[in-house]
């Protein structure tokens, strides 16, 4: 019994990590890593905060500054066309889903010979897109990957950006 209750003591609980300068904030088990590309004349701004386990689960939010015109599903259909090519892998039909918040996104599965691999949540606010990536090891049902997909918020700064 002690050594159990040692064990959860040792569990640090999630933490919500908050990045206004991007308008965003997502749940981490533990600090991600983080990287920024500042906008120039000739590249977007981006960011990514990224959490890559030993167990190999993965999860990451991705943001860049999009170009006029581009829309929610141009996007979606074109990132998940380009991550199945990369995992050799297959795409699962967009299904609508929102943030606590009412904004509306696309879910992508992606599975490789038919086993779960990860799951991608798109949001566009303003010009600022947002991939929200968790791995799916476990399934697309796992209560850490949907617990983490869930936990992503935008906040006003989103709508404020260029």
């Amino acid at each position: 019994m002690l050594a159990s209750l040692a064990l959860v003591a040792c569990i640090l609980p999630d933490k919500r990590y908050d990045y206004p300068a991007w308008g965003f904030s997502v749940v981490f088990p533990e600090p991600p890593k983080t990287a920024e590309e500042p906008a120039t004349p000739d590249h977007v701004g981006s960011f990514e905060a990224k959490l890559d386990s030993d167990d190999s689960q993965i999860k990451s939010v991705n943001v860049v500054d999009t170009a006029p015109g581009e829309t929610l599903d141009s996007i979606c259909k074109d990132h998940s066309a380009r991550i199945a090519a990369a995992i050799q892998g297959d795409a699962g039909a967009p299904a609508a889903v929102s943030t606590p918040e009412g904004v509306v996104g696309r879910e992508v599965r992606f599975s490789h010979d038919g086993r779960p691999i990860f799951v991608a949540r798109y949001f566009l606010v303003g010009r600022r897109f947002y991939e929200v990536d968790a791995s799916a090891v476990d399934g697309f049902d796992d209560p850490f990957t949907v617990s983490f997909l869930n936990s992503f918020r935008t906040t006003t700064a989103a709508a404020n950006a260029p």
